[in-house]
């Protein structure tokens, strides 16, 4: 079941602006940021919750929220730095959104720094996984 409520939009947008405010870079909701001065990162969310069919509309029902994190950089130690501080910024956060209850912010899977030679010129990446449970 897919939801665009404001509350789940709400806690993307300040997966958003934390990533943002603590790396000081630029950050992508989906797509490379308009000003792609690397590096920068990219976050992918699902427009739904998974376990025990639990929403952000309902919060009496313990559901998990799901999102990845796309570090981007010209070389393998730029994508790692922002991976790093991206994990910093997010890994134990207690995010906040009226109305609803979350535990800290699980970093629930990582990928190795990759080359992307897809893109020209090619670009390195890392991929962080992340999941938080609603209350």
């Amino acid at each position: 079941m897919a939801y665009t409520t404001r509350e789940l939009r709400i806690l993307y947008d300040a997966i958003i602006t934390r990533l943002g405010t603590s790396t000081g870079k630029n950050i992508g909701d989906h797509v490379a940021p308009a000003d792609q001065t690397h590096p920068y990162a990219v976050v992918y969310h699902r427009d739904e919750t998974t376990g025990d069919n639990g929403t952000l509309a309902d919060p009496t029902v313990v559901g998990v929220v799901e999102w990845q994190v796309t570090s981007v950089g010209v070389t393998a130690d730029q994508a790692l730095w922002m991976a790093h501080k991206s994990r910093q910024a997010l890994n134990g956060w207690l995010p906040t959104v009226s109305g609803q209850t979350f535990s800290p912010v699980t970093l629930d899977g990582s990928n190795a720094v990759q080359r992307d030679d897809d893109v020209q010129p090619p670009r390195f990446y890392a991929v962080d996984r992340y999941t938080v449970f609603v209350n």
